[in-house]
């Protein structure tokens, strides 16, 4: 048995822990390396300013503590992992309520025999956890996750189901809303520079313990898509296509219809990418039978040069988006481009300096309402510099 400490702390920018946030660090490998304990450790806050970042009133304050149990006896052949965090956040204190406990629990077992592969996840998140510095984990929600392929070259079979619903604390004034997501997705790629694949999913959302005078959701969503994509030295060319029923099931009967027709060209070489692309997207309403197209076009160019320290993008999306009966004619362009230099090697030091020219253009055209019709150009001149620092 071999043991392995390892011990990490995190600083910031000077001050209290009002004013940043410290963390820690501990993991132990046990078994020769086949099993793996961590602990994680942060706490401290954010000012209200966030140094630019956050808008909300008061200082957000909170800890969490994090365990973590990993093993892989049977070389990748089952894996598994084991994830708890309990949290204790504020994201006020200038208010008069106090921080709320929570807890996130996940647990994920997979492997690989050969050819075939397969994992599955469940997840809790409560509907207060959160964690200081990262505000973007999605809580209140509870569910499984199930993958498993089959990889037969030339042939890639991948199944998936999945079950999630919020409300984890069955409270009495919202709605509880499960989904579940059955997917199938087969790929060919007998010729190396000419995959293809198909693509069906089936989406179910439903709505359980609806309060009075709130609405229930009831909709099954039945979507299958196709692919092909070419590659040949720098040139790259895709085609995709899409078609979706949405089956509203309340008496509502909101049904609707979508058909996508999408098509990525790409050119790419040393220091210059070109992406355009093409798309058409067609839905009905069916209680108004009425079809709404959506043509889009895209841009993206990029180039370098003066060995790399001038750098131009060009960058924009034309759409025209027309209805049956009148009910939609408008087309809206918008375009952007940014030329900029880096004098890292001029002003020499830890900062990178860059100053840029960018200019922004948008024009609204409204063929049914002429009124708003409107257009903008802003011509923006910057300088920036980025300096590393922790916080």
């Amino acid at each position: 048995m071999k043991c392995k400490p390892a011990w990490r702390g995190l600083g910031g920018i000077e001050g209290s822990t009002g004013d940043h946030i410290l963390g820690a660090s501990a993991g132990i490998k046990l078994f020769d390396r086949k099993m793996e304990f961590k602990t994680i450790y942060a706490s401290g806050g954010e000012p209200s300013g966030s140094f630019g970042i956050s808008t909300v009133a008061g200082k957000k304050k909170g800890e969490v503590i994090g365990l973590v149990l990993r093993s892989d006896f049977l070389e990748n052949k089952m894996t598994t992992e084991i994830e708890t965090a309990f949290s204790e956040y504020d994201p006020d204190d200038s208010d008069e309520f106090g921080s709320e406990r929570d807890m996130a629990t996940r647990l994920r077992v997979g492997g690989t025999f050969g050819w075939y592969n397969y994992s599955a996840m469940y997840e809790y998140i409560g509907k207060d956890y959160a964690v200081v510095g990262n505000q973007m984990i999605q809580k209140d929600k509870q569910g499984v996750n199930i993958m498993s392929g089959l990889n037969l070259f030339p042939h890639a079979l991948n199944l998936g189901f999945s079950w999630y619903h919020d409300n984890v604390e069955d409270d009495d004034l919202f709605p509880r809303i499960v989904n579940y997501v059955y997917s199938l997705d087969y790929s060919f790629s007998k010729v190396p520079n000419l995959p293809i694949g198909i693509n069906y999913q089936k989406s179910i959302q439903d709505s359980t313990r609806e309060p009075a005078g709130s609405f229930s959701v009831e909709t099954h969503t039945d979507s299958v898509s196709a692919r092909i994509n070419y590659s040949q030295d720098r040139i790259n060319i895709g085609f995709q296509t899409a078609y979706s029923l949405l089956n509203d099931k309340t008496p509502n009967n909101y049904d609707t219809t979508t058909i996508t027709y999408t098509f990525i060209p790409s050119y790419f070489m040393t220091g210059f990418s070109l992406t355009p692309s093409f798309s058409l997207n067609q839905s009905k309403n069916h209680p108004s039978d009425i079809w709404t197209d959506t043509y889009t076009i895209n841009l993206d160019m990029r180039t370098a040069f003066l060995r790399e320290r001038a750098t131009f993008e060009l960058g924009g999306t034309y759409s025209i988006v027309k209805g049956d009966q009148d009910t939609a004619d408008n087309s809206t362009l918008s375009a952007n481009f940014r030329l900029a230099y880096n004098m890292k090697h001029i002003l020499k030091g830890f900062l990178d300096p860059i100053i840029a020219l960018r200019g922004i253009y948008s024009k609204f055209t409204d063929d049914i309402s002429p009124q708003a019709d409107r257009d903008e150009f802003t011509l923006l001149f910057v300088l920036s510099a980025a300096m590393p620092f922790s916080f």
